[in-house]
């Protein structure tokens, strides 16, 4: 009889073994963001398309990012950190008009959140657009005869 549990226990791999977006400091504050828009949804009605938009964009910074820190080509990964950004945008604009009707701190504190959010995309979609820049400036190799 094979027991799964002591196996595991034997199988030591080495290195960081997290998945790529899980190294990002902006994809954590992106799952905190989410956790607080749904509190925002929750609080001011899940039914209300504002909310509903607001909830489906925050998921999407997320998941846009994830799948961001897996590509391996620059100008795809920042194409896609672009993407993240836009949802961002798109998640202070609801935050920001239900923000008027209520001045809610809890509001206030998603929209800063998002803002730094939106900072760091900045950043990240820069660094991609840099280094695919350099890449593309490199001497192409000689074609074999």
């Amino acid at each position: 009889m094979v027991v799964l549990g002591s196996s595991l226990q034997n199988f030591r791999m080495k290195g960081d073994h997290r998945f790529q977006h899980e190294k990002l400091r902006v994809y954590h504050e992106a799952v905190e963001f989410s956790d607080m828009v749904d509190r925002v949804v929750a609080k001011y009605g899940p039914n209300r398309p504002l909310m509903k938009n607001l909830k489906r964009s925050s998921e999407s910074v997320l998941y846009n990012i994830a799948e961001a820190a897996a590509e391996y080509r620059p100008l795809e990964k920042g194409r896609i950190y672009r993407i993240a950004l836009r949802e961002a945008e798109e998640s202070a604009a609801a935050l920001a008009k239900e923000w008027r009707r209520t001045t809610d701190p809890l509001i206030a504190e998603a929209i800063a959140m998002d803002r730094g959010i939106c900072a760091m995309l900045v950043g990240l979609a820069r660094k991609m657009d840099r280094r695919a820049a350099t890449a593309r400036d490199l001497p192409t190799p000689p074609r074999p005869p």
